[in-house]
């Protein structure tokens, strides 16, 4: 015995119930994919960031390094001042610059005679430190331009 026609049209999908889910779906995915484009050029924005921010440090680092290496291993901290300004004006260190127009004064408003400030900028990440030929933690630094 056959079964009856109402229910042969209750088995599966009908064409245009797929065609439906197949452009529901497609569209979904097509928003999913847009948005997951943008966070990962975001993800990418930050990454350089930090990246410059580890390199502007590093070569910070290695210009505080070079310069108590010199005074400690040279009896004339005045050379040190100008060795370290020649070094960085050579381009030894990346992105270093020595910045024009600095002058240090200590805490009895004294000038002091050798001073340094150096600047370090890799890809708009900037750092800046200064350099005199005493080792005193009461120096008060100002920057004349």
């Amino acid at each position: 015995m056959r079964p009856p026609i109402t229910d042969m049209r209750q088995r599966g999908l009908t064409l245009i119930e797929v065609i439906i889910a197949v452009v529901v779906l497609g569209s979904a995915a097509a928003l999913l994919t847009s948005m997951m484009g943008a966070s990962l050029t975001r993800s990418y924005d930050t990454v350089a960031i930090v990246d410059s921010e580890v390199t502007a440090e590093q070569v910070l680092e290695q210009i505080q390094a070079d310069f108590i290496q010199l005074i400690n291993t040279s009896g004339d901290t005045s050379t040190t001042i100008t060795t370290m300004q020649g070094r960085i004006n050579n381009g030894d260190y990346q992105g270093a610059e020595v910045m024009p127009g600095f002058t240090l004064w200590t805490d009895s408003n004294t000038l002091a005679s050798d001073a340094l400030a150096v600047r370090v900028n890799v890809n708009g990440k900037v750092l800046e430190t200064y350099f005199s030929k005493t080792r005193s933690t009461t120096d008060v630094l100002r920057q004349m331009y």
